[in-house]
């Protein structure tokens, strides 16, 4: 758990977690299926209490439900602002664009 002192302090919480249950059932390196499964329900099980309502409790998660809503917009011409043609060729024409939802302009 050397690696992940400088991971945020959930995350080193539930690697711990993880580590206490090893110990406690003696599962080394997760040998089958079976195995896996438990430690995926016991990691899921930790991260859905307090991590989870912590994380939609920032910052962080109004960011994803905005990226999910800009996501989820199809992609049309009318989505980029046109200023000129910077080459023409076979298979079309490029040009210089910019997205309208771009603050620098």
């Amino acid at each position: 758990m050397s690696g992940l002192t400088t991971a945020k302090p959930a995350c080193v919480k539930a690697a711990s977690y993880v580590q206490t249950l090893r110990a406690k059932s003696s599962i080394c390196l997760c040998e089958s299926d079976s195995d896996t499964q438990r430690c995926r329900e016991a990691v899921h099980d930790y991260l859905s209490e307090a991590p989870f309502s912590d994380y939609q409790n920032s910052m962080y998660f109004d960011r994803f439900l905005q990226w999910k809503v800009l996501e989820r917009q199809p992609i049309t011409k009318d989505t980029f602002r046109q200023y000129r043609v910077l080459g023409k060729g076979g298979f079309g024409e490029v040009r210089d664009t910019v997205s309208d939802g771009d603050v620098d302009g």
